[in-house]
């Protein structure tokens, strides 16, 4: 009897590390750009399903391929393509301020937008409510998503507008996440480090073409981070001054831009600079600065942002349970409202609507178990660098 149990047991022990290796596996050909050593640590920086289901959108895309979209009624609903946020899950929603100190509630990420089959973004929403919030798809969130297809957007929560009161007040200034109250240096961070001679040349340059040569530069960092969906991926912060006597002083970010994280769908591959402008005017377009571009460097396309103090990101989590219902049912109507807008085919609405709720209760139950089990199963892995205090939740860009 002995010997049964302790060969149940190995055979247990051997299938988890099965598992363990082939979803590390999955996620290492996933990111063929990134070394096997960076995926590691990315998979180092995850310790909650919520975190695995942020970090590696792909992942869900590919499991999202391969439960739903070869069955009906998902298959068909697959075949209407238009514009998706690609990773409009309800913790990417935030404040961000316009040039002109102007508070907007919006999409605050762009990377991963892209042509894809619209009902996949509606998953990406509902299972990452499922995860964030702790709670399960209501019928009145579908109903919400339903009523910005046609147009309809309710009214701002008094949360948000508190929020947007607070964005106004914390300004056009550099994110005081990355540099001192002075303005004028970086903070110490085991984050950031610094740039080669060579490369900060480059970029400086670059810099000067974008802004004018009515800026300098005051100093560069790049931002080691392997956590959340942009983990490994290449970020340098500028730190710049006005030569004008009033001396403002502005940061930007350089963001390496890759794939939308939607291409395990076989979604049409498009131009970086292309799909990056594109979402720019449709996610976020009163936000948008003229010297807002995608560029190259060293082979790479990067986009430039502002990274103000100002910009705060949303954390449903953190929100009282009345608040964080009014936010989603919010943030379901907008990106409904979006999808409207995205070149969305126009049988796309019926046939969505004819679904019974019970079968989108289930696969999104079904999708967020297998984002528990995907995490569960990641083997245990050393981090190189400490995380940074807000690495997982990160309150400003």
């Amino acid at each position: 009897m002995r010997t049964s149990v302790l060969s149940l047991l190995l055979v247990l022990q051997f299938s988890s590390l099965v598992a363990q290796a082939d979803v590390r596996g999955i996620l290492r050909s996933l990111y063929p750009d990134q070394s096997a050593d960076v995926v590691d640590q990315r998979i180092a920086t995850v310790g909650s399903p919520q975190a695995f289901f942020m970090s590696f959108a792909p992942y869900f895309y590919l499991r999202l391929q391969n439960t739903a979209l070869n069955k009906e009624p998902w298959k068909t609903l697959g075949q209407s393509q238009g514009w998706c946020v690609g990773d409009g899950h309800p913790d990417n929603f935030g404040i961000l301020l316009s040039t002109a100190n102007q508070p907007f509630f919006l999409v605050n990420d762009v990377d991963d937008a892209s042509l894809c089959p619209v009902v996949a973004d509606l998953f990406r929403f509902l299972v990452g409510w499922n995860l964030s919030a702790q709670n399960s798809v209501t019928p009145a969130l579908l109903n919400s998503y339903l009523a910005g297809l046609s147009g309809r957007v309710p009214a701002f929560p008094a949360i948000i507008e508190k929020l947007k009161q607070m964005s106004v007040k914390q300004g056009l200034q550099p994110s005081s996440k990355w540099v001192k109250d002075s303005g004028d240096e970086f903070k110490t961070d085991p984050a950031l480090v610094s740039v080669p001679t060579a490369l900060n040349t480059v970029i400086k340059n670059q810099v000067l073409f974008l802004l004018g040569a009515h800026w300098e530069v005051v100093d560069t960092k790049e931002r080691i981070n392997f956590g959340g969906g942009s983990g490994g991926l290449h970020r340098y912060l500028i730190l710049l001054q006005q030569r004008s006597f009033q001396r403002q002083r502005i940061l930007l970010e350089f963001k390496e831009v890759t794939r939308a994280a939607t291409f395990p769908m076989n979604v049409p591959r498009i131009d970086p600079a292309q799909r990056i402008t594109f979402a720019w005017h449709w996610e976020q377009a009163p936000t948008v600065a003229p010297w807002q571009k995608v560029f190259t460097l060293q082979q790479r396309s990067f986009l430039v942002r502002p990274l103000w103090d100002g910009n705060i990101n949303l954390k449903i989590r953190k929100l009282s349970p009345s608040d964080r219902i009014e936010v989603a049912l919010l943030e379901a109507a907008m990106l409904g409202a979006l999808h409207r807008t995205g070149n969305l085919p126009g049988d796309y609405v019926k046939a969505l609507a004819a679904v019974p709720f019970n079968q989108f209760f289930d696969m999104t139950a079904l999708l967020t178990r297998q984002m528990i089990e995907g995490q569960r199963q990641l083997p245990k892995i050393m981090r190189w660098i400490p995380p940074s205090p807000d690495e997982d939740e990160e309150e400003r860009n």
